[in-house]
């Protein structure tokens, strides 16, 4: 990388687009591009889900489910702080690169190894144990996939465009080598070949498009970052909580046909949260921005954003209560079209109007500098999710565990409102 004494601030491709025209150029830009990528993802999870059958998607959705937790620790809450560095003053986007992709770089190789060791110590079964070996291999993808940088800077095409492809070599791969339940260790080598063509595609832009190229980065945490990150990190567990802990605990503690009647529901509910996130991701250089201004001028923007988003979300949970089982049969067939995964989709579909809300508060707690308070929140959900998921789930199955995660969500929004409540009165 370059010499962190680089005090001119970078070419125009660092020139931040502001306005709102801008904001409505760079959200149909990151709309199109997470529909696309959600709905090759979503397409190719569905075909694995009918070619695989229950216990075995089970079996891989647990496995991903474990990614997806690792992928946080790398993650570390550093794209977040960078993010919101980089937003505020592009002329410090040459260091705190170097100190992002050293940070996550070290933090991918440490999860690798625990997850090397959890293998080793756990008594897994040869296919658990060959997937989370390949499938951990992403994780050394993360620190390069630049997302962060390219959402800072409002360069929303480059944000969506390696996520496409990530997810569209996903798709072609699993066409082309799975084909049923003896194919099942060809997905881990699919999501791991199409997460490194994303992180090989967002260098290679970043080489071209700006002055400041990565160079050797050697493996070295940055304290201040890490610091910084860990509460984000930590309040973003809650999500994970939510979404990856009931597959793992059910496949370990039930069976993993269970795991699958979670996540195959989940996955059709994960698609109105993947459309929240693009909006919300749109919206956090603006709020990032607007939080260096008095306080009076983040409510209103918050106030506005409620009522674009809340009220979809919450029509979208209500439709599923008629509906649900004509669009269960449509998406996944009779198989999953029980009424254990019927009752599942119903009860998780309410979590996406609670969703809006939490996000909503919890990055208003982030732009104010608040990491702290968002923590204590997700920990008091989370903590209170880990308590009840396992009873939960060897009383009631995937049943249990999906009012669990719904209890949780609840908690969590209650309480990340309570904590903004108080700093939205002040006056800054």
């Amino acid at each position: 990388m370059t010499s962190p004494s680089s005090a001119k601030p970078p070419p125009e491709t660092f020139s931040v687009s502001t306005g709102l025209p801008s904001l409505a150029r760079n959200l149909a830009i990151l709309a199109v591009g997470e529909a696309l990528t959600r709905a090759v993802t979503f397409v190719a999870w569905v075909r694995l889900a009918r070619i695989l059958g229950p216990s075995p998607t089970g079996t891989v959705e647990a496995c991903f489910a474990v990614l997806m937790i690792l992928t946080l620790l790398v993650e570390a809450g550093v794209s977040v702080i960078a993010q919101r560095e980089c937003a505020r003053d592009p002329s410090v986007i040459p260091t705190t690169l170097s100190r992002a992709v050293s940070t996550q770089l070290t933090l991918a190789l440490a999860c690798y190894l625990l997850l090397v060791l959890i293998v080793w110590i756990l008594p897994l079964g040869t296919t658990p144990r060959r997937l989370l070996l390949s499938i951990g291999l992403v994780l050394f993808s993360i620190p390069f996939t630049l997302n962060w940088l390219f959402q800072s800077q409002g360069r929303m095409l480059w944000r969506a465009v390696p996520q496409t492809l990530r997810y569209s070599v996903f798709l072609l791969l699993t066409v082309a080598f799975v084909h049923g339940p003896e194919d099942i260790g060809a997905v881990s080598w699919a999501e791991v070949a199409g997460a490194s063509g994303a992180a090989v595609l967002s260098v290679w832009v970043w080489r071209k498009r700006s002055r400041p190229r990565l160079g050797v980065i050697p493996f070295h945490v940055d304290r201040t970052l890490l610091r910084t990150g860990t509460p984000v990190v930590l309040s973003h567990l809650m999500s994970i909580v939510l979404i990856f802990v009931p597959p793992i605990v059910l496949a370990a503690v039930v069976a993993s046909e269970d795991a699958a009647f979670f996540s195959v529901p989940m996955r059709i509910v994960a698609v109105l949260l993947a459309a929240t996130d693009v909006y919300l991701l749109n919206l956090f250089p603006t709020m990032s921005r607007a939080a260096d201004q008095p306080v009076e001028k983040l409510r209103p923007l918050l106030w506005r954003s409620f009522h674009v988003s809340f009220w979809p979300a919450l029509l979208f949970a209500a439709a599923l209560l008629p509906g649900g089982q004509w669009l269960m049969g449509l998406v996944y067939g009779p198989e999953y079209q029980t009424e254990r995964c019927l009752t599942i989709l119903r009860i998780l579909g309410f979590l996406v109007p609670l969703y809006v809300l939490r996000c909503h508060f919890q990055n208003a707690l982030y732009v104010l500098g608040r990491q702290r308070e968002a923590l204590r929140a997700s920990l008091v959900a989370g903590v209170a999710l880990l308590l009840a998921i396992v009873p939960l789930s060897r009383g009631f199955g995937s049943v249990g565990a999906a009012w669990t995660s719904l209890a949780a969500a609840t908690l969590a929004m209650v309480v990340h409102g309570a904590f903004l409540a108080p700093l939205l009165r002040k006056s800054r």
